[in-house]
């Protein structure tokens, strides 16, 4: 599964990929690493998620910079 998420975040651009329910916000540890999919910065910070679900089709949206509420369902293309 987590070949599956690097490969959408590498293409995905505007959109809206999948959802996660967000457990927490806790210091990155050495052990993190394989789970990120990236270098770890010993004094940052990372989301622990919980039920991970990669949407089949991508939603349009634009984004925004820290966590944001979205409409649900997404209204219709074109009008994000």
């Amino acid at each position: 599964m987590l070949e599956k998420v690097a490969d959408s975040l590498m293409r995905a651009r505007g959109v809206i990929l999948g959802k996660a329910t967000l457990m927490e916000c806790r210091k990155l540890t050495p052990e993190d690493r394989s789970a990120a999919l990236c270098n770890i910065d010993p004094s940052g910070y990372g989301w622990v998620l919980r039920d991970p679900v990669i949407f089949d089709e991508f939603v349009p949206r634009r984004g925004q910079q820290g966590l944001f509420e979205v409409e649900w369902p997404p209204p219709a293309e074109g009008k994000c």
